[in-house]
């Protein structure tokens, strides 16, 4: 990743978008990629030079293979707070985010899932299995397929008490958690 890094970096300034679309997905990545380490400051780090070069780009561009935008990169820093831990800063950085900007449905319900991972830090069951109810909606073959969507309906179903089991078993029963 950093060899890529390191051959696009020096031509971004007569580079094209496509190739400014790169850089910023690549530092996406590695900004995931750090903070799943716990690397706090190089996922941070990472995500800063990839929010420079969406801001850089033009309004409404989006890089064709990566998908890679100003609103994929605000809906990282929500990845990046729930993976580091901080559901505080999760949540507070997904504030600014317009579902209704995000042009995939996939990624749109990748970043519900994101939300109801940060409710979840926070002990907050009933927020938690309102986002994973609402990326359900949005796409459910994304929660059946996407790990970490389907760890956490697991884990709902088998930790929530009182009036929310139910809907967590129901949760679970959709998208094929075996209990």
């Amino acid at each position: 990743m950093n060899e890529a890094v390191d051959v696009l970096r020096p031509r971004l300034e007569d580079g094209s978008n496509d190739m400014r679309g790169m850089y910023g997905a690549l530092n996406l990545h590695a900004a995931i990629t750090h903070a799943r380490e716990s690397r706090d400051g190089d996922a941070w780090r990472h995500w800063d030079v990839a929010n420079a070069v969406a801001g850089q780009l033009p309004k409404g561009y989006t890089h064709a293979w990566t998908v890679f935008s100003q609103g994929n990169t605000d809906i990282h820093a929500v990845s990046v707070g729930v993976d580091l831990r901080t559901p505080g800063v999760a949540l507070q950085r997904a504030e600014s985010i317009d579902l209704d900007q995000v042009p995939s449905v996939e990624r749109r319900t990748r970043v519900l899932v994101e939300f109801a991972r940060a409710y979840d830090q926070r002990d907050d069951k009933a927020g938690a299995l309102h986002f994973m109810n609402r990326a359900r909606d949005s796409s459910p073959e994304t929660v059946r397929f996407t790990p970490s969507a389907w760890s956490l309906v697991a884990e709902l179903a088998t930790s929530t008490r009182g009036p929310l089991k139910a809907d967590a078993m129901a949760l679970a029963e959709f998208v094929g958690v075996p209990m």
